[in-house]
């Protein structure tokens, strides 16, 4: 399957932020590599309009963090078109 598509539907479901080591051991990619999907995975949700991103620590460190956020309140509002 996608690593970019495993990524994202984790981080969609999960409740908080998830340690890139979760996805260097789950997927078997060094974190550089999981680094720059996350920055794939942004480019695609911002021209999908989509109104996520991935937040994400860019140091290479397996303890830090990711999350799926909100990019604004205004994206989401216009996507639900509240």
């Amino acid at each position: 399957m996608n690593n970019k598509k495993i990524i994202t539907a984790t981080l969609l479901i999960s409740d908080g932020s998830i340690e890139h080591e979760y996805f260097h051991e789950l997927l078997g990619i060094e974190i550089d590599e999981l680094l720059n999907l996350f920055k794939e995975i942004n480019l695609q949700l911002e021209d999908l309009e989509f109104g996520f991103e991935i937040k994400y620590d860019n140091k290479n460190m397996r303890s830090l963090l990711s999350d799926l956020i909100i990019k604004n309140n205004f994206d989401l509002l216009l996507y639900l078109k509240l």
